[in-house]
């Protein structure tokens, strides 16, 4: 499988976790995946709303980075 094939769901799960280190790790990974990871929008708009201000900050930086052509 590919990259994203093979991390994609993690990542998308790991955005509910109970870390905040955890849950904005996620957010910037799944960024890192551009395009790709367009199935994650909604995950990463769920977590605009995060209690931690850095999960919130890596959520709107991955969803910048998904709109983005690879």
């Amino acid at each position: 499988p590919n990259q994203w094939e093979a991390a994609g769901p993690a990542l998308r799960a790991a955005l509910g976790a109970d870390g905040p280190r955890v849950r904005r790790s996620a957010a910037y990974a799944l960024g890192a995946f551009g395009g790709r990871a367009a199935g994650a929008v909604e995950d990463l708009r769920a977590a605009l709303r995060d209690k931690d201000a850095s999960v919130r900050q890596n959520a709107a930086w991955a969803l910048g980075r998904i709109d983005q052509v690879d």
